[in-house]
């Protein structure tokens, strides 16, 4: 129940991610500053949004479909990834947006 809880939980922020970074929403639910704004003031270019969108679509889907273990290990290395990733970048990039 518990892995089922947090895997859910995982995978629907990850697909919130996704479509965030497809449509260059905001940050926010409904404030806060565009995830272009974001990407750029880090130093990164507009279509890393839409890399990193397309592939967060199969990890999430992945994430909840049973079975395909190897599958899955790759998919939760992918957001481990991402997510240190833009950790590291919000820490060596430390300005006001």
């Amino acid at each position: 129940m518990l892995y089922w809880t947090t895997t859910s939980l995982i995978a629907l922020e990850t697909f919130a991610e996704n479509v965030i970074d497809l449509t260059h929403g905001r940050t926010g639910v409904v404030s806060g500053p565009f995830v272009t704004q974001v990407a750029t003031s880090l130093g990164y270019p507009v279509y890393i949004l839409a890399i990193l969108g397309i592939f967060k679509i199969p990890g999430a889907i992945t994430l909840v479909v049973p079975g395909f273990l190897r599958l899955k290990e790759w998919a939760y290395a992918g957001i481990v990834f991402e997510l240190s990733g833009a950790a590291a970048s919000h820490a060596a990039f430390v300005k006001e947006l």
